[in-house]
């Protein structure tokens, strides 16, 4: 009759109500963090598509003052410095993180070289850029964002980085003004994935 009673017992559904609970709880937390992920590497590339957008500005609206051609003599500084302001103009009118925040381009961010090349043959400038510049480097950054729900696990600020070259190609004395557009994008220490190239062409 003991026996009979202690089996019952042990097969009572009550006695396993604390390993049920434990186990959701655990489970809770995984698919917090899960969520948590998503949302925010979500966020961090909604940031580097709004600055790719500015920085693609800033570069076509840059290239499209660089009409000197260089095959006719030295080019004056004043197109380097039309292109610096027109490009940082243009980056302004845009906004990032949900266009909620807005995006600066500063001078040394806004950069020339005379032909398509790596990024670090680019100089800004006061970094002594070509007056014979035809392509123009823009990069366009947000510093310090903060995950919405990964900080409660320690996660820190992330920067996202995006650039964009464009180039403005004289073809002949009547018809100038080809844009090539070859975008950049980083996003802090997240990516190991190339991007492909963006095109865009205007005619003048």
């Amino acid at each position: 009759m003991n026996r009979t009673q202690h089996i019952r017992r042990d097969s009572d559904p009550r006695a396993h109500r604390g390993a049920v609970a434990v186990i959701v709880a655990l489970s809770s937390v995984a698919l917090f963090g899960f969520a948590g992920v998503a949302l925010d590497v979500g966020r961090l590339y909604v940031n580097r598509t709004e600055l790719q957008t500015a920085a693609d500005a800033c570069a076509l609206a840059a290239a499209g003052e660089l009409t000197c051609d260089p095959g006719a003599g030295t080019c004056p500084a004043a197109f380097l410095l039309n292109a610096q302001s027109a490009g940082i103009f243009a980056a302004g009118r845009n906004k990032r993180d949900f266009q909620l925040s807005s995006v600066t381009i500063t001078p040394a961010d806004v950069k020339f070289y005379t032909a398509l090349a790596p990024n670090s043959s680019y100089l800004s400038i006061a970094g002594g850029a070509s007056n014979n510049s035809r392509y123009v480097m823009c990069t366009a950054q947000a510093t310090g964002i903060v995950p919405w729900f990964m900080s409660v696990f320690g996660a820190g600020g992330k920067t996202v980085t995006s650039s964009g070259v464009a180039a403005s190609v004289v073809r002949n004395p009547d018809r100038e003004g080809q844009l090539t557009l070859a975008s950049r994008p980083l996003i802090g220490a997240l990516t190991n994935v190339q991007p492909a190239a963006c095109l865009a062409r205007r005619a003048r």
